[in-house]
């Protein structure tokens, strides 16, 4: 007998126990187990919460303070949270909350209520709204303003700490080539060793014998020293030029003393230092 047959083949799947086919859900009442109160008028049961009703927020604050007490700045210079002077000492604030937790101030993820910052002479020390120092330029050998920290809340400045900032006039580093590797030989007045200001921000010195090591005696940090093609400002900034290595500062005859890493080659040395 010739024709077309079908072949249908009915499959059931089953799966014992709790799988994906036969979840069960199950409630399951367990009476009130708690009531809110209202504190003031003792009314229980349906109660409206109105968080910050009357425009007041809760301070979360205890107290504030500083990593440090005493901050030592350089004359036209800019220190931000997280940061350190010129004596290396780090710079930040800290926050206390009431539940006993110390938050670090970030003014970039900042979650709380914001802080005020505020300098007793702004002709010395000016500061930004994040807590930025700007030390100003001075014509004395030194000054000193103090910073005070609280939050906006705080009228009273119950919650405040404050600490201060001595800005220095700083304007002399000393640079120079010699055959003397050691720091414990070389000293800021040894032959080939001589003062420039600060403020120039870019040199040209003459190295007169390959072998020597560039030496710099400065009254501030340097943050790295840039190699660049002439000494004229504007072609300072466009040239690529590479990042001299030199090894980290010790302090030596009252500067941070460094030194190139490797001998100098003979010739005149463009350069320009970005300060900390």
């Amino acid at each position: 007998m010739c024709g077309v047959y079908k072949l249908v083949v009915v499959l059931t799947v089953f799966e014992q126990g709790w799988g994906r086919h036969n979840l069960r859900t199950y409630t399951i009442d367990k009476g009130d187990v708690f009531e809110l109160v209202d504190d003031e008028t003792g009314e229980s049961g349906a109660i409206t919460i109105t968080p910050d009703s009357d425009g007041q927020r809760e301070n979360v604050f205890k107290l504030f303070y500083p990593e440090n007490k005493d901050y030592i700045m350089a004359s036209n210079t800019t220190m931000r949270i997280g940061e350190f002077d010129s004596t290396g000492l780090d710079y930040n604030v800290y926050a206390l909350l009431k539940d006993g937790t110390t938050v670090l101030y970030n003014p970039l993820d900042w979650h709380f209520t914001e802080l005020k910052f505020e300098s007793s002479d702004e002709s010395i020390v000016k500061i930004d709204k994040d807590g930025t120092i700007h030390a100003q330029d001075i014509n004395e050998a030194e000054a000193v303003a103090t910073i005070t920290v609280t939050d906006i809340d705080d009228v009273n400045n119950e919650r405040a700490c404050t600490f201060t900032v001595t800005v220095k006039y700083m304007d002399t580093i000393k640079i120079g080539f010699s055959p003397i590797s050691s720091p414990e030989e070389i000293s800021s007045d040894s032959a080939g060793i001589n003062n420039y200001k600060i403020k120039t921000g870019r040199y040209s010195i003459m190295n007169e014998k390959s072998g020597n090591y560039l030496w710099i005696f400065s009254q501030r940090k340097i943050h790295y020293i840039k190699s660049v093609e002439t000494n004229d400002e504007l072609a300072a900034e466009l040239s690529s030029g590479f990042r001299v290595p030199m090894t980290n500062s010790i302090i030596k005859d009252g500067y941070f003393c460094y030194r190139s890493v490797a001998p100098i080659l003979n010739g005149t040395m463009n350069f320009k230092i970005k300060f900390a």
